[in-house]
């Protein structure tokens, strides 16, 4: 391991951070050492006989839009067939808990009990009802025989978290009178987890484990621990959502799956608050901002971008949340501003197209771990169908496809010498990495444009500063100008990755990405040769990799250097043309039967001329 990524890697964390993790290993250290004695400590802190208070009214949970793919899953899981994220694990009788398939994604989706939600949809059906609840509380007592404190992952403190979510929710809709095994290993849980807060990851897993313990205080409803638990999960939601969020809505980890899901959490939690006849208004703020933030970056396919760590399958979909948000409080969307757009995500809307360009973080300096190096990557969709995409995830392993899909040629941004923008390395870390610039978006009646930048490659003997320019004219084309300063000559490569399916084509000067027959975007380079076509993974969901076609624009050039290219969206040939004059670029597009369109400008300062 380099020492200089090492010290990069943890430079910018909190004092707080390092002292939450020495604590965490030490008693994980101690634990492993001792099992027996840290099961008769947790035997002794936990509090005996608690049992639930009973709810006048049963608290609404998210409704999934498409139940029958739940169900269908849930009569899998009933027969111990579990399928998670491409792997599969067959269990013919019980369980086996203690076996561990190595992936951390299907550890943890295990464990966490998340599939109680699909077998929730199959007891919808009456003739499915009591098997089903049947067969979950088995699971659940299984679990409760074979997990003995302090087996790992089932009892990490964000393994718990999930968990204790998802038996609450199981035990409010299906009580039974002997539960008391299933409520005595929940207050366990409870116990270990408040002596284990992670601190040390003031992220959505702190989120989490504030969303828990104030959960499991709602619960039981009744003084003594179950009154401190909701004290302290309530002071620990107040205090990290109060850092974590952004003023336009943003979460600070910059994930809009990750978003999601701590949307769905967070109403749920909010429900069990006006269940028990409290008025978390204060939840309801953070929850009405982040829930306005979500639904300003969606694809017009009504989905989140797979930007940073997201991908589709894993977060509720952003219909059901909004869904479950309007049965929860009185919600009314706003129009989106940019005065929204401080978690770096800019968007450009026209009636046929959709963008969204990162310029901001990969995320806080102290915990980047769901970044990725893609400063100045970017989304499009043209007439509601998804064309420019992100690479996504494939999993969380330390591995080949996790290192090619946080790197910075799996996203649709330049490369210099075949270096990432920022120092990725293992699953989660980062060393060196890039530091946007504050970008400088502008909103003109016919034109509008965002100029960003970032210095990740710096490090380089070259000293490279990358700036991005992203010229938008509504209802004809947008511009992609890239310029990079410093000295001596370098390989440049900009990458456009195209989603499954669509096949590019070079056609005289341009290359038409045809979908089909039909030609639906043109990409007109300029400052470099002709574009390579190559091939990509897109991993939409966790365990699933789909090849895709790569359009790269590749020279080697002194810097400083321009380059870039025109996306026309359409088939209508247009003659595209540009140039580079002292301090000023030029840009213009003309079409048959149209006026020309022809930009001027450069920094912050653009004009559009049309005749």
């Amino acid at each position: 391991m380099s020492i200089t990524r090492f010290i990069a890697t943890l430079r910018p964390w909190r004092p707080s951070q390092y002292v939450g993790r020495a604590r965490a290993v030490s008693k994980d250290y101690l634990k492993k050492a001792f099992p027996v004695s840290a099961r008769k400590l947790l035997n002794e802190l936990h509090p005996v006989d608690l049992s639930p208070e009973p709810f006048s009214t049963r608290p609404p949970w998210l409704r999934p839009s498409d139940p029958s793919r739940l169900r269908a899953e849930a009569r899998n899981f009933i027969t111990g067939r579990f399928e998670f994220y491409g792997i599969t694990r067959e269990f013919h009788g019980n369980i086996e808990w203690h076996s561990q398939v190595g992936n951390y994604l299907c550890d943890v989706e295990l464990h966490s009990f998340r599939f109680l939600n699909a077998m929730r949809c199959l007891a919808e059906d009456p003739a499915q009802r009591g098997a089903t609840v049947r067969r979950g509380k088995e699971m659940i007592r299984g679990w409760v025989a074979q997990c003995t404190y302090p087996h790992n992952p089932a009892w990490h403190p964000e393994v718990i978290s999930k968990r204790v979510l998802n038996w609450i929710k199981w035990l409010i809709d299906y009580p039974e009178s002997d539960d008391a095994d299933i409520l005595d290993s929940l207050s366990r849980q409870i116990t270990c987890l408040e002596r284990n807060i992670e601190t040390f990851l003031p992220g959505t897993q702190l989120v989490e484990n504030g969303l828990a313990l104030a959960a499991a205080g709602l619960y039981f409803f009744c003084d003594g621990r179950p009154r401190q638990w909701l004290n302290k999960g309530t002071q620990i939601l107040k205090s990290t959502l109060d850092k974590q969020l952004l003023p336009g809505g943003g979460h600070i980890q910059r994930s809009p799956m990750y978003q999601c899901t701590l949307l769905e959490e967070l109403l749920t939690c909010c429900n069990l608050f006006l269940a028990r006849g409290m008025e978390p208004n204060w939840l309801l703020q953070k929850i009405n901002a982040m829930l306005q933030r979500m639904m300003d970056l969606l694809h017009p396919d009504g989905r989140i971008p797979l930007l940073n760590d997201s991908v589709f399958g894993y977060a509720p979909e952003p219909a059901d949340i909004l869904d479950y948000a309007k049965r929860t409080f009185d919600f009314h969307p706003r129009t989106p501003a940019r005065e929204y757009e401080d978690d770096g995500y800019i968007v450009f809307r026209d009636s046929n197209c959709f963008l969204i360009i990162d310029g901001g973080p990969i995320g806080p300096d102290y915990l980047p771990s769901h970044g990725h190096a893609d400063t100045l990557s970017y989304e499009m969709s043209i007439d509601g169908k998804r064309v420019i995409v992100d690479s996504g995830v494939f999993g969380y392993q330390s591995d080949g496809i996790r290192a090619y899909c946080r790197g910075t040629a799996a996203h649709n941004t330049v490369v210099v010498d075949s270096c990432d923008q920022s120092e990725m390395w293992r699953a989660f870390r980062v060393g060196h990495r890039a530091h946007a610039f504050s970008p400088i978006v502008v909103d003109g009646e016919r034109l509008s444009f965002f100029v960003g930048g970032h210095d990740g490659y710096q490090s380089l003997r070259c000293g490279a500063i990358h700036h991005r320019t992203l010229l938008h004219v509504p209802d004809e084309f947008f511009v992609v100008s890239d310029s990079l300063s410093g000295c001596g000559s370098h390989r440049l490569e900009s990458h456009i990755h195209l989603t499954p399916g669509l096949k590019p084509e070079w056609q005289d000067d341009r290359m038409a990405v045809i979908d089909g027959d039909k030609t639906i975007l043109q990409i007109v380079p300029f400052g470099c040769d002709v574009p390579q076509k190559g091939y990509n993974w897109y991993c939409p969901r966790f365990g699933e990799k789909v090849p895709g076609a790569d359009v790269t624009l590749l020279l080697v050039s002194d810097l400083p250097c321009h380059f870039g290219y025109f996306l026309i969206p359409g088939d209508a040939h247009a003659t595209a043309a540009c140039g580079f004059e002292k301090n000023e670029s030029y840009y213009s597009l003309r079409r048959k039967d149209r006026p020309a369109c022809i930009i001027r400008g450069n920094g912050n300062r653009y004009t559009l001329t049309v005749g």
